[in-house]
């Protein structure tokens, strides 16, 4: 062989291994972002099964709004609905925020400060729609005895045990979920910088 044959199929060999580590760095850029998808969509299952809840509670509380004869009541139950269209549109994007995290050619300092900058965003929103939750849970009291045709000072151990194990039931299952979207979200981070 001439020394240009064997430059040449150097050249050959060199842009042929240049090419298959970028189909390998594709591969796996797209298994990653898979198994981050993974991750973030318990998050999302979760959300959507809260977004059917709402919807089926929202549809529940225009559907009795005829029954409750008191103005004051009328206008919590509107309140009521409106925060149950709300939360679940604030949900459903903040985990379509999380999902839009793409790994592509980028090294690890960048992928987290990108995803850094979507978590924040994330948990701006679930601060959000737990203070809209709370306001939620407040107003839906005197709605619900209203529909059933109950004047709130007529409900027994309103203020001094429903009230109060109301809130406490909600400050637990708010940390738990809380607690499990921070476990998942820093599992998803794990994936992102492998």
């Amino acid at each position: 062989m001439k020394p240009t044959e064997i430059q040449q199929n150097l050249n050959n060999l060199n842009q042929e291994i240049e090419e298959q580590k970028k189909e390998i760095t594709e591969i796996k850029n797209k298994m990653i972002m898979k198994n981050y998808l993974v991750k973030i969509s318990r998050i999302g299952t979760f959300e959507y099964i809260g977004t059917l809840i709402c919807y089926v509670c929202a549809s529940y509380l225009i559907t009795k709004f005829p029954q409750i004869e008191s103005i004051y009541i009328q206008v919590l139950d509107v309140i009521c609905v409106l925060l149950l269209f709300t939360i679940p549109v604030l949900s459903q994007k903040s985990v379509r925020t999380m999902k839009t995290v793409k790994k592509l050619n980028r090294n690890d300092l960048d992928i987290s400060e990108i995803y850094s900058g979507k978590k924040t965003r994330f948990q701006k929103f679930q601060k959000i729609n737990l203070v809209l939750s709370f306001i939620l849970m407040i107003c839906i009291l005197p709605v619900l005895a209203g529909i059933k045709g109950i004047e709130m000072e007529e409900i027994n151990n309103l203020w001094a045990v429903i009230i109060p194990i109301g809130t406490l039931f909600f400050a637990g299952l708010s940390y738990w979920v809380l607690t499990c979207y921070k476990k998942t979200l820093r599992s998803a981070k794990n994936t992102l910088l492998v």
